[in-house]
């Protein structure tokens, strides 16, 4: 199973802890993670403020990163969003490319909503070694 991991510009530029610890999370649910190199933005930002000349641009490139994965995976909410709420209708001007968008999404996940993905990942014979208990949200104050 071939996941790629959308690191997310915050996540890269102020805690690269999360993504260590999702990638570590994935990797040890049996995935083989795929994060390319040169992957930079979801283009919410570009999105939100009218600039869909560069939020095309950007949803191609994260299209033709990560179309070639089984599952697309995200320790955001707002990027996996973006790319399963606005890629397909971003992309409409261009019918093949908002087919691609549509594919996408349907395997793009929050890493905290993958539930589906880790019971894929997980073989049913071995017990999960790692995990995330989504039941109690932990108040701001409380962060690092």
């Amino acid at each position: 199973m071939r996941v790629g991991f959308f690191v997310t510009c915050l996540v890269d530029l102020m805690r690269p802890s999360v993504g260590f610890a999702a990638l570590k999370l994935l990797e040890a649910g049996g995935a083989e993670v795929y994060v390319p190199p040169s992957q930079t933005c979801c283009g919410q930002p570009a999105y939100n403020s009218g600039d869909r000349a560069d939020a095309i641009a950007l949803a191609r490139k994260v299209i033709e990163e990560f179309e070639g994965c089984d599952y697309l995976v995200a320790p955001s909410g707002s990027c996996s969003g973006m790319v399963r709420t606005h890629y397909e209708e971003l992309c409409a001007g261009d019918p093949a490319l908002a087919a691609r968008a549509r594919a996408l999404a349907a395997k793009t996940w929050e890493i905290r909503r993958s539930e589906t993905l880790c019971w894929r990942v997980v073989p049913t014979s071995t017990p999960p070694t790692a995990g995330i208990d989504n039941s109690r949200p932990v108040p701001h104050s409380t962060l690092p």
